[in-house]
């Protein structure tokens, strides 16, 4: 009987530990610290924002300090100070619209009943009211060209990393195709989504995992085989910014 009661009292204990160690992981998605690759001398602290919502509403995510590091807390979801109609315009029904790498068809991904989402878009430093910058989340620099060129810069193996704003709690776990059209063909590019989302602004990862040769005189190659999913380990991102 003693050791009955002895084993229960373990099993407590044993179920308070994975719910604190569930909390922990979900609190340590929701804050985390990077450094910029490469600050400038006499760098000044900057607020780091988005701005899903339009120049009007930037969105503070985060603080670029005069070292260089990065600190970001996405537990914050209050956007009260963007008025509704404005808020309720940017935002689409539809997930699968608001992914870098989208689906042929949205109604690949199932949705809670009013849903709704928001791109991230760049990653702005922000300094005295203005946009002073822009930062690229990126595992090869290679890809930040590509981002800023997909028409004509190759992609290469890695990985890229987004914001995006969701207003209900998500989880997807699903594969599907994307098509490119080229001149004389169609390509086949297949999206594995494995990530689960939390009310708020969250921070995913694509991975290309391979890609597509094409003609380079016709255009770039495509990424053909791509897993979205949570951002787990952030040292591995390179914070690369563009000042203005």
């Amino acid at each position: 009987m003693n050791t009955t009661h002895f084993n229960f009292k373990e099993m407590k204990l044993l179920i308070i530990q994975i719910i604190f160690c569930i909390f922990f992981i979900n609190a340590q998605a929701q804050t985390f610290s990077a450094k910029l690759n490469n600050p400038l001398p006499g760098l000044p602290e900057m607020d780091v924002v988005l701005l899903p919502f339009g120049m009007d509403y930037p969105f503070k995510i985060g603080v670029l300090k005069k070292d260089g590091t990065l600190s970001f807390d996405l537990s914050n979801s209050d956007l009260s100070n963007i008025p509704q109609e404005h808020f309720e315009m940017f935002l689409s029904e539809y997930l699968n619209e608001n992914l870098s790498l989208k689906c042929d068809s949205s109604n690949n991904l199932q949705q809670p009943e009013n849903f709704k989402a928001q791109r991230g878009g760049y990653i702005g430093l922000w300094y005295k009211n203005r946009w002073a910058g822009t930062i690229f989340t990126v595992s090869d620099e290679e890809l930040m060209h590509w981002l800023e060129d997909e028409a004509y810069i190759e992609p290469v193996l890695g990985s890229y990393y987004e914001f995006i704003y969701v207003s209900e709690p998500i989880e997807i776990n699903t594969s599907c195709t994307n098509t490119w059209h080229l001149t004389d063909k169609k390509i086949e590019a297949t999206h594995t989504y494995e990530f689960s989302l939390q009310k708020g602004f969250n921070f995913l990862e694509y991975q290309i995992q391979e890609i597509y040769k094409t003609n380079p005189n016709e255009t770039s190659s495509k990424p053909s085989k791509v897993l979205i999913k949570n951002v787990n380990d952030p040292s591995k991102i390179k914070w690369i910014a563009k000042y203005f």
